[in-house]
Formats: C-alpha cells, structure tokens, sequence
C-alpha cells in the first residue's frame, strides 16, 4: 500500500452540526428531519472525500507500476482482466497521475471529476 492510501487515514468524517442547508431544502421540515438531513449531507462528503482519495491512490499506483515493467507486460496486464477496470480506464488512470500528483483539487473535488 502507497503514502498516498495512508491519506484515507486522514480524512476527518464531517458532522452533521457543521452543515448548513438552504431555507428552501429544509421549509416544512421537522427538527429532526432537518438533523437527518444534515447528517446525510456530512455523510456524503466524508464519503465523496473517500472515494476521491481511493481514486488518487489508484491513479498513483497504476503509475508506479507502469515504470516498474516493460511496456510489453504493461499492456498484457491491463488487458488481462485483472483490474476491475477496462485497459482504458487504467491507462487514464496512469496518465493523470502526472497532472494529478500537483493539482490543488481536492479528494472531494476530484470524485465529482470522474
């Protein structure tokens, strides 16, 4: 497992409290309505942050493996079907890793990307 997966560690689940929906998605709601709603609402970042620190990681790893082997066994292993992913996928995968690795987006950011 990379540096780059120990980031998922990292990721502070948001809490419900800090969120604030607008007027118009909570009118006639009751309280605790609204509080479900804010929970899945903070739920869903923490979510989306995840799934953007697991793509960033897999962007990574896919590249790192591609400088490791020959260009040969690159392309039988992508189309191997070991990934659950098509050869396609995985070479966009390792491609953006160059543009990725110094980009600003976020994890969250990056998901919605995809």
């Amino acid at each position: 497992m990379s540096d780059v997966s120990s980031i998922v560690h990292d990721i502070t689940p948001r809490s419900g409290e800090s969120i604030v929906l607008p007027a118009e998605a909570v009118e006639g709601l009751s309280a605790p309505q609204i509080d479900i709603m804010k929970s899945t609402v903070a739920a869903v970042q923490t979510n989306l942050a995840i799934a953007g620190a697991a793509l960033r990681s897999t962007c990574y790893e896919m590249h790192t493996l591609k400088g490791v082997i020959p260009n040969r066994s690159w392309t039988k292993f992508i189309n191997s079907g070991a990934l659950p992913f098509s050869a396609k996928a995985a070479q966009d995968m390792c491609n953006s890793w160059l543009w990725l690795k110094d980009t600003g987006l976020t994890d969250g950011d990056l998901i919605n990307l995809s």
